[in-house]
């Protein structure tokens, strides 16, 4: 496959995901604007969605522009010197809008789970710790470029083969972007377990009317996790490409940088998704006020799983524990818990 048949692909495929994003962003924009009431939140949330927007339509244009710019490209190391350097341009702008792009998405995710597990710091040490790493890895891999960038703009006009430390930086390189790749996976399977392990333990013992939390959770696992196999994927084939030959190793690249492309799209959508269904009040926030008055030293918290707007009550308490509420997005079930008089539906 030569390189024009190999940019025509990649673009076809980051075209149609940058549609399908632009429909979702639509769709949150509306329901950010027209729905949700004014608050500080929905500002924030705002920002998120529309920062992730153009971060991410940034790289559905760069990918565009190269397929149409870097034509003479090809996989086997014969870079013509301007369209090499224009590759170099494009890909460091495209790795560097990557970076900020999964920060803010893994960000928002992390950020969510910390909320909903009552602002617990070890339950969410490990996945910031990969949030950082992962940062770190994709901070690396922009660097790279600009190396990449600088050993062929001091190459003679003439050469058209890359010398023996390209390669080696490009190994360097290709190492950095797995544990990109790794990092971003992982982060994204623990946030999502963790998440959908807290509606699970909240929502025990509520009976029958557990199934409409559930759903909500497997909206959570379904998402998360197509995003976390594709993340996988790239892992794989990255690791794949370094010991194989250069007809197979081609094929591999193609497969590689196609599926790039669908996660340069992805770590937008899906936490756009998440924001939709905030905007929507059919998501998960948590709010924790103390309970008892204040000499009583058995206060404890107040757990509140909400799908629509802030209800209208948060807390039911005696001195005597603890009571979780939670209020559907219909405002007519209302169920308490306390340890001393178990469930009860007001």
């Amino acid at each position: 496959m030569n390189g024009t048949q190999f940019q025509m692909i990649q673009l076809l495929v980051s075209t149609f995901l940058w549609g399908v994003y632009t429909m979702v962003f639509g769709a949150c924009i509306c329901a950010l604007c027209f729905v949700q009431a004014e608050s500080p939140l929905r500002r924030r949330l705002l920002l998120v969605t529309l920062v992730l927007y153009t971060l991410c339509s940034c790289q559905a244009v760069m990918t565009f522009w190269q397929g149409f710019v870097s034509t003479d490209l090809t996989l086997a190391g014969t870079l013509p010197r301007h369209d090499s350097l224009l590759w170099y341009i494009v890909q460091g702008m495209a790795d560097a809008f990557r970076a900020i792009a999964t920060a803010v998405a893994d960000g928002l995710l992390t950020w969510r789970c910390y909320i909903l597990w009552r602002r617990q710091i070890p339950i969410i040490a490990l996945p910031i710790i990969l949030l950082l790493a992962g940062i770190a890895c994709a901070v690396g891999v922009v660097i790279f470029d600009l190396k990449l960038y600088t050993l062929r703009l001091h190459m003679p006009p003439s050469s058209v083969v890359a010398p023996r430390e390209w390669y080696q930086l490009s190994h360097e390189q290709d190492k950095l972007d797995i544990g990109f790749w790794l990092c971003t996976c992982s982060t994204n399977l623990l946030t999502n377990g963790l998440l959908a392990f807290r509606i699970w333990k909240i929502t025990a013992g509520i009976g029958r009317k557990r199934n409409k939390y559930m759903r909500l959770m497997y909206v959570i696992l379904e998402t998360g996790m197509f995003y976390s196999i594709c993340l996988f994927l790239s892992v794989v084939i990255n690791i794949v490409t370094f010991d194989t030959g250069d007809v197979e190793q081609n094929s591999r690249q193609v497969a590689e940088q196609v599926l790039a492309s669908i996660l340069t799209q992805l770590v937008g959508i899906f936490p756009t998704v998440i924001i939709l269904l905030v905007a929507l009040g059919k998501s998960v926030e948590q709010s924790t006020d103390e309970l008892g008055p204040a000499a009583n030293n058995d206060a404890e918290k107040v757990s509140t799983i909400q799908f629509a707007t802030p209800p209208a009550r948060v807390q039911a308490s005696d001195g005597t524990g603890g009571t979780q509420t939670i209020q559907l997005e219909s405002r007519s079930d209302i169920l308490t818990y306390s340890p001393a008089h178990g469930l009860e539906e007001v």
